[in-house]
């Protein structure tokens, strides 16, 4: 890239430019720091509303680990206009070990400060959503205010997926649509076509690796 970019070609080349900021290292730091600032001018705004709703959904990650996000709802006032607004904001994902209510309720607790949450909004699955001894009955155990809402976007998905499933015809389509997306995602040249074209993927096909002689007879 430096061989079209003046920019970037002085910035490698000049000898009194020793400091690049170009190391991965580097790089994690800045986007730490970044982070970090950020996450702190979130949470004085939060600390600024004092009260808080939390939404809280666990996933995956692409190395199969799990991770809790942590989403705040709250609002702000502005005092100048007279007027509120109601923010959602993104404080991060967690590592979740386990998966029993019991961990759920710890992570969140070392989170966040629950006394001042007023709302839980969760998806319908026991160890979230359970009367007895589900994560809203626990929370709600220790803060008596913070009631518990079924999450809309998952209420949301589960209407969709009962209409879908009251009509043929949408039945159809959507198994025709899973049926599409197995078929082309079991099989990375088939990926390769249907991601880059045939001409690129047929270029992919074409590489191979190959045992080396030596190696293969122990040299």
């Amino acid at each position: 890239m430096a061989d079209f970019d003046p920019v970037l070609n002085d910035l490698l080349n000049n000898e009194n430019n020793k400091i690049k900021y170009l190391s991965w290292k580097i790089q994690n730091e800045l986007i730490h720091l970044l982070s970090s600032e950020v996450l702190n001018i979130l949470a004085n705004e939060v600390k600024r509303s004092k009260y808080y709703s939390i939404i809280v959904d666990s996933t995956q990650d692409i190395t199969k680990i799990d991770q809790l996000s942590v989403i705040l709802r709250y609002v702000v006032l502005n005092y100048e206009t007279k007027s509120f607004e109601v923010k959602e904001s993104f404080f991060g994902f967690f590592e979740l070990e386990n998966h029993g209510s019991k961990d759920y309720e710890n992570l969140i607790y070392d989170v966040l400060d629950i006394q001042n949450c007023r709302g839980q909004g969760y998806d319908g699955a026991a160890v979230m959503s359970g009367a007895y001894s589900g994560v809203q009955q626990r929370i709600s155990s220790t803060v008596s205010n913070a009631h518990y809402v079924h999450c809309c976007a998952h209420n949301l998905n589960l209407v969709i997926c009962d209409a879908a499933k009251s009509t043929q015809v949408a039945t159809n389509f959507f198994t025709t649509l899973q049926t599409i997306f197995n078929f082309f995602s079991s099989s990375c040249p088939r990926w390769a076509s249907l991601a880059f074209g045939e001409t690129h993927a047929k270029t992919i096909r074409l590489k191979s690796i190959k045992k080396s002689l030596s190696y293969s007879l122990g040299g």
